[in-house]
């Protein structure tokens, strides 16, 4: 490892969603699988310029520094499209002023950053807007941020606007960040949806419900992506999901009746994050909606109704 940059520094900092899980069901398999991630770091890593200061400092956590924002957050997108999907990575960028010490950084970024990183989702990576502004201009391959709003983050002093890595590959939909509050509220249509007749499915074994959970899980999340969907969050049989374009919303509820037989109600309006939910009155009128549409039909308030009218 060479000399560890000072000053302004960038920083990237991973672990592992729900480590503890898979330790408990194999340890062989989680460390085999850890020892293939602490390859996988060093390697992109080292491609990307930068030094692996902390390898497992928390049993499961990288922590890598950089002089440049731009090669830490194409780090942090090649992680992410790692092939091997044993476990899931959540991942955090940030840039601040650090100076190394005896091979490791004591600073107040990387305490904020580990506070930032704990919000994140499994397969997601979060960035600080100071971190984007430095690195604009300089990413390739499709790389993008979207913002997700300003939030209030456990031991950061200030609320900090949280940016979400968007590109090829990289998964675009999750739920809420784990945060405490958010300073931002937003118009969005919301799309609630359940399963007809998902009783009788939970009757079969266990092995079956499972297979079947993970297939419709894997269908909604890819149709979200596919229409840019923002804060999905997954039901037991079906999901909740968010998006700025009540037009995408649509679209996403009409690609949802091709996959099967479900119940869709789809509602505009304001949208608050508080505490990782939706608490609006938006996603009571979805969830209205849907309980009262038929299976196989998509209710839809009138404003969403008027929108995607005009948009034919």
């Amino acid at each position: 490892m060479g000399p560890l940059p000072s000053g302004i520094v960038a920083f990237l900092m991973t672990d592992v969603e729900a480590s503890t899980r898979a330790w408990n069901r194999s340890t062989d398999a989680a460390e085999a699988a850890l020892t293939s991630l602490d390859v996988d770091v060093n390697a992109v890593v080292t491609a990307q310029g930068g030094s692996v200061v902390k390898a497992r400092g928390e049993g499961d956590s990288h922590l890598a520094v950089f002089s440049e924002a731009s090669r830490a957050i194409t780090a942090a997108a090649a992680l992410q499209r790692r092939g091997d999907r044993r476990l899931s990575l959540r991942a955090c960028v940030l840039i601040g002023e650090a100076r190394p010490r005896e091979g490791d950084y004591l600073s107040a970024v990387v305490s904020h950053g580990a506070r930032i990183r704990s919000v994140a989702h499994g397969g997601q990576t979060v960035a600080t807007r100071p971190a984007v502004e430095v690195a604009s201009g300089q990413l390739r391959g499709g790389l993008t941020f979207r913002t997700l709003g300003v939030h209030r983050v456990k031991d950061v002093p200030e609320p900090v606007e949280l940016l979400q890595l968007c590109g090829p590959g990289l998964r675009a939909s999750f739920p809420l960040l784990r945060t405490r509050a958010s300073t931002t509220s937003a118009v969005m249509a919301v799309v609630m949806v359940d399963e007809v007749r998902s009783t009788d499915r939970f009757r079969r074994p266990d092995d079956e419900v499972v297979a079947w959970q993970r297939s419709l899980i894997q269908v909604l999340r890819d149709l979200s992506d596919a229409h840019d969907g923002r804060h999905l969050k997954l039901l037991g049989d079906g999901c909740v999901v968010a998006f700025e374009d009540p037009r995408a919303a649509r679209a996403f509820a009409d690609d949802v009746q091709r996959r099967g037989t479900f119940r869709v109600g789809v509602a505009l309006g304001l949208i608050d994050e508080v505490e990782g939910e939706l608490p609006a009155r938006t996603v009571f009128d979805a969830y209205s909606l849907m309980r009262t549409a038929e299976p196989g039909d998509v209710r839809c308030c009138a404003m969403t109704q008027s929108i995607c009218a005009g948009a034919t």
